[in-house]
């Protein structure tokens, strides 16, 4: 990997709170302190937990000789977004890894491979695939406590991806195949920047943030290898919470408006530009006027709807089971 130079890590793994299950918490925080390799930190930001473990949380990590981590309590409740800014505040790696309890490297060598890929592409945001999981009883010691899921994947139009540049950015923004928040990447100085952009404006959707960059042609690459364990069910975007889906519909609407202020002040508008200025001033429903009208204004998002038609990707299931076995080991 190149010199970091002015950075004390090549990474900061950003551990954000707020009233988190303890054994999830761990289970995250253990296959962080797995990875090989690599130096990093950890920055453990909290915001307002009723219980936030912090007495726990550094006796294991000093059982670990581990002492590299910094750990915030924020006395009010502020949202994911203000909660990650503080902790970001505090990160001198060079890249930053934001990751939620229950959610999990999947070998102990991904973050070093992680950002060697990224470094070689020139990225300054990198994103990879996820390994979907929910917890299940564990019958004996020899069975994991787990059940991999196969659900539909993000993204789909994987072979976009790889290629970069304009076919990306269809995919992300106008077809909205977006890839799992929890499995990206970034440079501190990039996520610095670009949240301040959605600060005040967007309170949970951190990772709205990316379609900015997207937009804004930042270096991206798709490292196409499992990176990630998620938990899936359990967060705000996958939890078919009623109350969280309208919180997020909320951040989503805002960082459309965003992006509207982006293109509206560009001097010179492209086709591109016009057809994503049509999707963020309309919101995304199920009516088939809407349709209707995205299909005659973006074609190709008719093309992509008769392709989940016709083809389907499904989450990875590959994962190192020794890794697996080693993580949850009592």
């Amino acid at each position: 990997m190149n010199n970091i130079l002015k950075f004390d890590y090549f990474a900061s793994v950003v551990v954000l709170t707020f009233n988190p299950d303890k054994d999830n918490l761990f289970l995250t925080l253990r296959s962080i302190l797995l990875q090989k390799g690599i130096r990093f930190q950890i920055v453990i930001s909290d915001d307002a937990s009723k219980e936030n473990f912090f007495s726990d949380i550094e006796r294991y990590f000093l059982s670990e000789n581990f002492f590299d981590y910094i750990l915030i309590s924020n006395d009010k409740n502020q949202g994911t977004v203000k909660n990650c800014i503080c902790a970001l505040k505090k990160c001198t790696g060079k890249y930053v890894k934001t990751i939620s309890p229950g959610d999990c490297f999947s070998n102990d060598d991904v973050l070093k491979n992680w950002i060697e890929f990224t470094e070689q592409k020139r990225s300054v945001v990198c994103f990879s695939d996820a390994v979907y999981y929910k917890r299940s009883a564990r019958k004996s010691y020899s069975e994991l406590p787990i059940e991999i899921q196969k659900v539909y994947a993000h993204p789909q139009l994987v072979n976009c991806y790889k290629k970069g540049g304009n076919a990306f950015r269809t995919a992300y923004l106008l077809l909205n195949d977006v890839c799992v928040g929890a499995a990206i990447i970034i440079l501190l100085q990039k996520i610095k920047e670009y949240i301040s952009i959605i600060e005040g404006k967007v309170i949970y959707a951190e990772d709205s943030l990316f379609r900015l960059m997207v937009y804004q042609d930042e270096p991206t690459s798709y490292y196409e290898k499992s990176c990630i364990l998620y938990e899936y069910g359990s967060g705000i975007s996958t939890c078919n919470d009623v109350f969280w889906y309208k919180k997020i519909l909320e951040d989503c609407s805002n960082a459309n408006k965003i992006l509207i202020s982006m293109i509206v002040g560009k001097k010179k508008k492209n086709i591109f530009d016009k057809k994503l200025l049509f999707i963020c001033n309309n919101e995304p429903t199920d009516s088939y006027k809407y349709k209707l009208l995205k299909f005659l204004y973006v074609p190709e998002a008719f093309l992509f709807f008769l392709r989940k038609k016709i083809i389907v990707r499904l989450t990875p299931v590959e994962i190192n089971y020794n890794f697996l076995y080693e993580l949850f080991s009592e």
